[in-house]
């Protein structure tokens, strides 16, 4: 009957182990492939307060590296389990075999588990330490890369690079030291497993020390089968390490996922046409964390259909913020902004965003060819007209036409194959593109020269005929071309007049127009 019992326990353990093989890998692959689903969902419908607090590089690695971790994570927790499930139908026929002996092995086996639960412990705080080390470092790197003409322009390579060497070697040290705790998990666990054997053997000489008949018949069978529990054990610490080593990484994605500290903006189920009134604030007070200082306070405004308003002031004056409302990249925490009338909340973001063309001061562009980069964010197919006379209204057309390929040229990441003016006039001709009820310039010509800028001031009036301009503009020949200019500070629009108007008066604006024209002199 014993051997029977043996032969169905090494059976049991194989099935076991096999169908934990299979179980663990569907399992973890798939959990992996739904957090990084998740992560990105997140992070895709997040509002700008949340990716403006966050660093990037920190940022990719949580998206990109640790879903694999947790599915290391997931993977080995499922072959423990199976391993539990074996050793308890082993310790069972143990308790078949002999009670009294099993009661004994318990025992030392409680022992081995408190003698590495402080080196367990150990493996987790290093662990933790490596996983801050390793987002430092992914963002150390994305900064240098993302800055490396600032760097080599004042010199700072050398600095940098021994920024990221230490970085690199202090991590080195961390992981080298969770590697060999891991390792030696194993070696701890055989010596620890060897001294209980010998306990155990000497506590059965001391039991069944009146009969050796007995010893042997029940030895045997019980020993061979604790010497299938030892490797069992084994396993099953290594696994533990494991995931010891990858519970950090779940966290950092908890925080990820975690919504309630992440504003999300609430879709509306209004589509957008077409502006038919104006735009209009009331009340409106934001800040961009609970508690913080407001940066808009108590606003009221109205914004006419047609109309072209500048929005000037210094910075951290609140203009941004305005535009950014007006987006609705933010919704306020006081009061309301209404289009035509209807609450900004109430419209399907999708139908609104489409009606806006936006040109910002640092201009985003994709490693993509300059077609591509102008056609962005448009259903449908664009015809090669279309871009071409996007192009020319914004002034791109030659500049293009003498690149290698023209309008199928790769402009490398972020467009850092073109200067700074040709990036904004691509930037132009796909806000035109668009053919935008509202439009937003962001300093949108602050890389041209004055020529040339003149020139894209004139389009960009004759493009913002019976459209809605905002723009928000430091240099004053920019707020030239508008209706209306609103002087901001600390939130609040303290001046509201034609540029005329402004200028003949003693406020604040006419200030920055007597130190602008005493600069040209």
């Amino acid at each position: 009957v014993a051997v029977l019992l043996v032969i169905f326990a090494i059976t049991l353990k194989n099935a076991t182990g096999v169908l934990a093989a299979w179980l663990g890998a569907r399992l973890s692959t798939q959990i992996a492939a739904e957090l990084r689903t998740s992560v990105i969902r997140v992070l895709m419908s997040a509002g700008l307060s949340f990716h403006r607090r966050k660093r990037l590089g920190e940022t990719i690695a949580i998206a990109n590296e640790f879903p694999i971790q947790v599915q290391d994570l997931v993977f080995h927790l499922v072959n423990i389990l199976a391993l539990v499930t074996t050793s308890t139908v082993l310790v069972g026929l143990l308790f078949v075999l002999s009670w009294q002996l099993t009661l004994v092995a318990i025992a030392l086996g409680t022992v081995c588990l408190i003698l590495l639960r402080r080196y367990v412990r150990g493996l987790a705080r290093a662990s933790k330490t490596y996983i801050d080390l390793r987002l430092e470092t992914n963002h150390r790197i994305q900064e240098a890369l993302g800055g490396i003409q600032l760097i080599q322009a004042y010199t700072r390579e050398a600095q940098i690079r021994s920024i990221l060497e230490e970085l690199i070697d202090r991590s080195r040290h961390v992981h080298a030291t969770i590697v060999f705790q891991s390792t030696t998990v194993g070696f701890i666990t055989d010596v620890l497993g060897a001294s209980a054997i010998g306990a155990l053997l000497f506590c059965a000489a001391f039991l069944f020390e009146p009969d050796r008949g007995q010893l042997v018949a029940r030895l045997l069978p019980f020993m061979y089968v604790i010497t299938r529990l030892v490797p069992l054990a084994r396993l099953i610490n290594l696994r533990r390490t494991k995931i010891v080593s990858d519970l950090p990484a779940l966290d950092r994605l908890h925080e990820i996922l975690h919504v309630e500290d992440k504003r999300f903006l609430v879709d509306g189920t209004q589509p957008f046409h077409r502006l038919e009134r104006g735009l209009s604030l009331h009340k409106v007070s934001f800040a961009y964390a609970p508690g913080a200082t407001f940066a808009l306070r108590d606003l009221d405004l109205e914004i006419e259909k047609g109309s072209t308003t500048a929005i000037v002031g210094r910075s951290g004056s609140g203009k941004s913020t305005l535009v950014d409302l007006l987006l609705r990249f933010h919704d306020p925490d006081e009061g309301e902004i209404r289009i035509d009338g209807m609450p900004l909340a109430d419209l399907r973001l999708a139908s609104y965003r489409q009606k806006i063309g936006i040109v910002g001061q640092e201009t985003f562009l994709f490693h993509d060819t300059v077609r591509n980069n102008i056609a962005f964010g448009l259903e449908g197919p664009v015809s090669d007209e279309q871009i071409i006379a996007a192009a020319r209204r914004a002034g791109a057309h030659e500049f293009i036409e003498a690149l290698a390929r023209g309008y199928d040229t790769i402009i490398g990441d972020r467009g850092m194959q073109l200067s700074g003016g040709q990036r904004q006039r691509l930037a132009i001709a796909r806000a035109m593109l668009r053919d935008p009820e509202i439009l937003v310039l962001d300093e949108a010509t602050s890389s041209l020269d004055n020529r040339t800028e003149q020139a894209i001031h004139h389009a960009i009036m004759d493009f913002g005929r019976d459209r809605t301009l905002l723009i928000i503009a430091h240099r004053l020949s920019t707020v030239a071309i508008a209706d209306r200019v609103l002087v901001m500070e600390h939130g609040e629009v303290i001046e509201d007049g034609t540029p005329a108007e402004l200028i003949a008066g003693s406020g604040k604006f006419a200030q920055l127009h007597a130190a602008w024209r005493e600069s040209l002199v």
